[in-house]
């Protein structure tokens, strides 16, 4: 699968909860970096299960793109994605770099950049909860 293709079904998997192709998009040996603590868990079964809690979480849960990008490598490729996740709880934005080796992600490293607490905002004195609307 082409690398804007693998970001796509990435994305749909977070906004549907239906992770049924993370073995066609996830290496067996896929590792998060950013792993949630307890989770011992690797390849598609790893991703599966970070999908559920984000769902679980964040039931309104939204996911775009804001912006991608590609490097093709000698031994892998690397996809980069400024992605907005929306949900009745807040925004945040970060930043995903996934390794694609054979056409499927081995590994995936992100970072926030911004995030926007809802519930928090809309309990400040002077903030009639306008985030979300």
């Amino acid at each position: 699968m082409p690398v804007p293709g693998l970001l796509l079904k990435i994305i749909q998997m977070f906004n549907t909860g239906d992770t049924s192709d993370a073995d066609q998009v996830f290496s067996a040996e896929y590792a998060d970096h950013q792993q949630p603590a307890g989770l011992n868990l690797t390849g598609p079964e790893e991703f599966r299960a970070i999908v559920n809690l984000a769902r679980h979480a964040m039931p309104s849960l939204s996911v775009t793109i804001r912006d991608a990008s590609m490097a093709a490598g000698t031994h892998h490729d690397t996809a980069t994605a400024r992605l907005l996740w929306e949900s009745q709880a807040g925004t945040r934005e970060t930043i995903e770099i996934l390794n694609i080796r054979n056409g499927l992600v081995t590994q995936h490293w992100g970072m926030e950049i911004h995030e926007t607490d809802a519930r928090r905002e809309k309990d400040e004195p002077g903030n009639q909860g306008t985030v979300g609307r």
